[in-house]
């Protein structure tokens, strides 16, 4: 079971440009850890129950903890938990490079002039907002929080390179999840030194 997780690790971190995951050692951080566990619970009300993975950071490294038990998605899961390693490379360059394209600010001009993010993941199954607005997210669980939406965006897009999916009806071209994940990208390529980089990259895939 180890083995076959180690396998598949191996084969979606081979998904990145090779200098991506050094470039996620900014500031004091000083490299990224990753965790293969079993089943991961919580005992806090406002934290979901039963985790597949989650992201961190402990001790001035970025610390991914992911359920190798959890066989259902694995890999919409790992690349899920690389998008909060990469949002908070975005966070943390927007702080000092004035011309940073990334900002919550912007973010939130693509949904809704009312919605607002849960900040919490209590009850995020039966929120109101993603029944009247289902159009701007993959599921429920991208309205707790901006950079949920945008890992389970991520995740997705992801998930449909590795399928080898080219017709994903939530990426339709001008859809509002569309929209979103066309400005994800720019704020990646924006962020990270691409100059190595492929011309099109997996994440990327999904908008042509």
């Amino acid at each position: 079971e180890i083995m076959t997780a180690l396998n598949n690790l191996d084969r979606l971190l081979n998904c990145y440009p090779k200098d991506f995951f050094p470039q996620l050692c900014y500031g004091d951080i000083k490299g990224l850890k990753i965790y293969l566990t079993g089943k991961i619970d919580s005992k806090s009300d406002k934290m979901i129950e039963d985790a597949s993975g989650f992201a961190s950071t402990i001790d001035s490294y970025l610390v991914i903890t992911l359920d190798i038990t959890y066989s259902w998605d694995w890999d919409y899961t790992v690349n899920h938990e690389i998008s909060h390693m990469i949002d908070k490379r975005l966070e943390f360059r927007s702080k000092y490079a004035k011309n940073s394209l990334y900002s919550e600010k912007t973010w939130n001009k693509l949904n809704p002039s009312t919605f607002e993010y849960m900040n919490s993941y209590d009850g995020y199954k039966d929120n109101a907002d993603y029944f009247i607005y289902p159009s701007y997210f993959i599921d429920s669980y991208g309205t707790t929080f901006a950079t949920e939406d945008r890992a389970e965006m991520f995740g997705r897009a992801m998930d449909d390179y590795l399928s080898d999916i080219h017709d994903d009806e939530v990426f339709a071209k001008d859809s509002h999840i569309y929209k979103k994940m066309k400005f994800y990208s720019a704020c990646i390529r924006d962020g990270f030194d691409t100059s190595g980089w492929d011309y099109s990259l997996p994440w990327e895939m999904v908008l042509k």
